[in-house]
């Protein structure tokens, strides 16, 4: 059998509703597959703490995670890029400008920094604790790794020119994350660190953010629950994630 490098989503993939309840056919086969010989890893945006607990529960030791920006590799991080700095810097400064209530993250940490009560009070469930300060010194900010923007009226962010330079993700109806989105370039690095064939790669998702990582150089497989964008993209339609859609595939194509 040909050695297969598969790189799962979490969120709809991997996991389902809202508590991310794992199947445990699920994970019989990611640990079958590594029986078997193939490579896999995890593809998510979350940050790259944040999606050890998935990775624990699946037995899992290597992730491309932060959307493309972060690569580990048998639990070890090789590396981790922030968001552009300069960029955020203006994004910050016009949301400051117009009093649009923001959180940074800063560190490898499920934490979100926030200045603003009305930020704390309305954003929502999160796996992340947000933390609240009386004033945040900017300057200070070494790196950002996630931006995440409360806005209950979309207008407001139409109107800050510095959105359009950066890579965004709509995560609920109120609140924006600025995040990179291109787990694709975590994937290509992650082939060339282990020199394998990128042709030999295969990738599971289900959402909008996975869109970028379903190309022509491998094989692409959305879930039965997929957004319709990404069934169009596929080379494979499985069944849905809580029906056991990774197992059906993988039993398919004689992967385990």
């Amino acid at each position: 059998m040909r050695k297969k490098f598969f790189f799962f989503d979490i969120d709809g993939t991997l996991a389902y509703g809202i508590t991310g309840i794992i199947l445990p056919e699920t994970i019989a086969t990611i640990e079958t597959l590594q029986k078997n010989g193939h490579f896999v890893a995890i593809a998510t945006g979350r940050l790259q703490c944040s999606a050890i607990p998935q990775c624990k529960i699946l037995g899992i030791q290597n992730m491309v995670s932060d959307g493309g920006n972060a690569l580990t590799l048998h639990h070890k991080i090789i590396h981790m890029h922030p968001l552009p700095k300069k960029p955020i810097l203006d994004l910050i400064a016009e949301l400051e400008q117009h009093q649009i209530p923001w959180a940074y993250t800063a560190e490898n940490k499920t934490i979100r920094h926030t200045k603003y009560v009305k930020f704390k009070e309305l954003a929502g469930a999160s796996n992340m604790d947000t933390l609240l300060h009386s004033s945040i010194e900017i300057a200070a900010i070494e790196q950002f790794y996630k931006i995440y923007i409360y806005y209950p009226n979309l207008k407001e962010l139409n109107t800050l020119p510095s959105l359009t330079e950066l890579p965004q993700i709509h995560y609920n109806n109120n609140m924006l994350l600025i995040e990179p989105t291109h787990k694709e370039k975590g994937i290509f690095h992650m082939m060339e660190y282990l020199k394998a064939d990128i042709a030999d790669v295969v990738v599971f998702g289900d959402g909008i953010n996975d869109l970028s990582m379903f190309r022509p150089e491998w094989f692409s497989i959305a879930m039965g629950n997929a957004i319709e964008a990404l069934k169009q993209k596929a080379d494979f339609v499985t069944k849905r994630c809580e029906d056991g859609g990774i197992t059906y595939a993988c039993q398919r194509f004689g992967w385990i």
